[in-house]
């Protein structure tokens, strides 16, 4: 049976990794949205494509 710590280790471990890959995920997102505003793309299809609201795809826009 396992101790008590090691399954309080392994639920903390798995919630890191997941936590991780939500940051990741974010991430990436937020790096295509920029790049597609390079691109002039316009911020309804960004929002379309990404599942990003505007006001946040504006709030990246400007840097905030």
């Amino acid at each position: 049976m396992q101790d008590v710590r090691e399954i309080i280790k392994e639920k903390g471990r798995w919630e890191g990794e997941r936590e991780g890959l939500k940051k990741g995920r974010q991430e990436g997102r937020q790096e295509v949205v920029l790049n597609m505003l390079k691109k002039k793309t316009d911020i309804s299809f960004i929002s379309e494509v990404t599942g990003l609201s505007e006001k946040a795809i504006r709030k990246l826009k400007n840097g905030s």
